[in-house]
């Protein structure tokens, strides 16, 4: 089986905020990011919505599978982040810069971005 594309959450961690710039654990556990530029394969980070503060509500009875995991869900505040873009990544094969980007375009245009 050979995959041409594929699509992926961008980071599953919220906006670093100002505040938040010490802790820059969070940051390596963007594994998919790091992964795939160790690859050399081409990305697009494309945004596909906003966060809603109606919508998008810290759920309380989340239970993390790890301690960080706790925290960083717990440091989401859906009045901080409403209004934020929430990205996929597009990822491709080697050398498939241009179909990645051309890809990335469809999908925006299917989703009306």
């Amino acid at each position: 089986m050979v995959i041409d594309i594929l699509v992926d959450e961008r980071c599953g961690l919220d906006l670093v905020l100002d505040d938040q710039c010490a802790q820059i654990q969070y940051w390596s556990h963007d594994l998919t990011t790091a992964v795939i530029n160790l690859l050399d394969w081409p990305a697009v980070a494309l945004p596909v919505t906003f966060a809603d503060k109606e919508t998008d509500v810290n759920d309380a009875t989340y239970k993390g599978i790890s301690p960080l995991d706790t925290e960083i869900h717990n440091d989401y505040d859906a009045d901080i982040y409403h209004g934020a873009p929430v990205s996929v990544q597009v990822i491709g094969r080697r050398l498939q810069e241009e179909y990645v980007i051309g890809l990335a375009e469809q999908i925006g245009v299917a989703l009306s971005l």
